[in-house]
């Protein structure tokens, strides 16, 4: 990458709340200076955050959690224990994110692997454990359509509690849907992206959820979002264990494919890039989260 060019750090919504605003200037702030540190959480307790805090006294600035535990069907055939450990210890985690932010003032991202509307075995936010049909769920009047708005009108009640607590929300919907592994991207580009302007406008100008800021999270070509309904351009990949690279390729890939006009994160990643290695090969990654 021969050029850098600075970001827009503008949020898509303009009815953006105040403290979505601060933070993106807060980002604008530290783009190519500094990365923040980040951590998903697996479950509500976040052992992953005492296990960082004990090894180097210090907790991340932004931590991950998951809307997992928050739909209809989350109790499943064959459910394995991981699964049943997963979606138990996920509830509460809308009263840990308020927690995070007005205790800690740290800042709080989610992601959200949804089950499927319909139910299916195991983990049924994967397309091989599920038979629901995003392509007939986004047809009005069919069984899986009610079923899909029941649940994205559950999150948005969900979501609507952490706005009243103004707290900002990195919202990260629809992740790796180009890799088709989830069921919603099972379908191809045209069903996600529909979808994802639904849940846009659903959240945005039915629930007025101004507190959220919003991740593109499906970084290829044909699963581009227009620019105008998302904020920052996340990249999820796990380097082997103990490369501590920068990932330059991901970040030029992702670069080129926005323009130059979003700030690029690391939104899930395995080993932490090294911060010497990203300066010198100007890779301003805006968070890392493992």
């Amino acid at each position: 990458m021969q050029n850098y060019s600075v970001p827009s750090f503008d949020l898509s919504n303009k009815n953006a709340s105040d403290k979505c605003k601060k933070l993106m200037e807060y980002f604008s702030k530290i783009y190519s200076k500094a990365i923040i540190a980040g951590q998903h959480t697996n479950t509500a307790a976040g052992p992953e955050i005492a296990y960082l805090e004990y090894q180097t006294g210090k907790k991340p600035a932004l931590r991950g959690f998951d809307l997992l535990g928050y739909t209809k069907h989350t109790i499943t055939n064959n459910m394995t224990y991981d699964a049943m450990f997963e979606v138990i210890l996920n509830k509460g985690s809308v009263e840990e994110a308020i927690k995070w932010h007005k205790e800690l003032g740290g800042i709080v991202t989610f992601c959200w692997h949804w089950f499927s509307p319909i139910g299916g075995n195991d983990k049924i936010f994967y397309t091989k454990n599920t038979d629901f049909d995003i392509e007939v769920a986004l047809c009005p009047n069919t069984e899986e359509n009610k079923l899909l708005m029941e649940d994205i009108y559950k999150i948005g009640k969900w979501m609507r509690i952490m706005a009243d607590a103004d707290v900002p929300v990195i919202f990260r919907p629809l992740h790796e849907a180009d890799g088709r592994w989830f069921w919603w991207g099972a379908k191809g580009f045209d069903a996600y992206k529909k979808l994802y302007y639904l849940l846009y406008d659903v959240y945005t100008n039915h629930f007025k959820l101004n507190n959220l800021i919003w991740v593109w999270n499906a970084p290829h070509p044909d699963w581009r979002i227009e620019m105008d309904y998302y904020d920052v351009a996340g990249v999820d990949f796990y380097a082997p264990a103990q490369n501590y690279g920068p990932l330059s390729f991901w970040y030029n890939y992702v670069y080129e494919l926005t323009e130059a006009k979003k700030p690029i994160a690391l939104t899930e990643n395995g080993p932490i890039p090294d911060p010497d290695k990203l300066q010198s090969s100007k890779t301003y990654w805006l968070w890392f989260m493992p």
